[in-house]
């Protein structure tokens, strides 16, 4: 975590070797979020989780990551949140997710081609949340 100590009096993150709710709850009571799924994710992870939120770079690995046989692994009323780069979720099938209710909603900050054509889909469907790509 040395690579953050820079940012240490502004950005407020403590470690915790535990991986479960209780151990956090108890180690960093006033913790008002905690990010612990810090791993790479599974069928098992996609079914159990309300929210999933994307943070990978593009590579041959990742693209298309979440396609459409992940995203229909995923609870109908579950969101998906991508600040990481647009390729990595197959956004066509992530259109048809949310428009059969297979998903409930989507946050985006990254698209599949940027700047985000007029005509994308996604500008259109009321359960989506876009916003400009920022970084610190």
């Amino acid at each position: 975590m040395d690579f953050l100590a820079p940012e240490t009096d502004w950005l407020d993150i403590r470690y915790c070797a535990d991986d479960d709710d209780d151990t956090f709850y108890r180690e960093l009571p006033e913790a008002q979020v905690i990010w612990h799924v810090l791993r790479p994710i599974s069928g098992d992870d996609l079914e159990a989780s309300d929210i999933v939120s994307v943070h990978l770079p593009l590579t041959e690995r990742t693209a298309g990551m979440l396609d459409r046989a992940a995203l229909a692994r995923m609870n109908p009323d579950a969101v998906v949140v991508n600040t990481s780069r647009g390729g990595v979720i197959d956004e066509v099938a992530l259109v048809d997710a949310l428009r059969t209710s297979g998903l409930a909603a989507a946050g985006l900050d990254v698209f599949a081609v940027e700047p985000i054509p007029a005509d994308n889909p996604l500008l259109g469907l009321d359960n989506v949340t876009l916003t400009p790509h920022v970084t610190w």
